[in-house]
């Protein structure tokens, strides 16, 4: 069954994001799309799939033992310029944000089952400092995002 299994989630909805990610960014292949933080960076741009979080209400366990389990994936999205000057600050910002939106929007509108681990994932909050401060501007110019993913995946214990 879609998006129901015995034990959590967790690992399969990370990976099942890092391949909704593959495929929304098909197209880009430049940007840099990694299980975790990247070192040395590969690229100028990257999306980084982060922290998983799992929240069970115990109110809700029925005497099936079925629990429903809410999923949180933390990423990372950011662009990179070696530049240092506002125009390149404003692409890197743009583009970060661009990378977000594309992915945000193939999963709504493309794979909100994530291939089938979740019973639906959205995207959630996400937050960035802006641009380059200015005390670190000599490195370039960059722009990084801190975004979640919150999907529903349901725990049922089969006999």
């Amino acid at each position: 069954m879609s998006g129901i299994s015995s034990a959590t989630a967790q690992a399969e909805t990370s990976l099942a994001l890092l391949a909704a990610f593959r495929v929304a960014l098909a197209d880009e292949p430049e940007v840099d799309i990694a299980l975790g933080y990247r070192w040395p960076p590969v690229g100028y741009d990257w999306v980084s799939v982060l922290d998983t979080e799992s929240e069970i209400d115990p109110k809700n366990i029925g005497p099936a033992r079925q629990l429903n389990e809410t999923l949180t994936v933390t990423v990372n999205v950011g662009s990179w310029n070696p530049e240092h000057d506002d125009d390149q600050r404003e692409v890197t910002f743009r583009r970060a944000f661009a990378i977000l939106g594309t992915i945000q929007t193939h999963i709504r509108v493309n794979d909100i089952e994530l291939g089938g681990a979740v019973l639906w994932c959205v995207p959630g909050r996400s937050s960035s400092t802006g641009a380059t401060p200015e005390e670190r501007a000599q490195f370039g110019e960059f722009t990084e995002i801190s975004a979640t993913f919150v999907a529903q995946h349901r725990i049922r214990t089969f006999q």
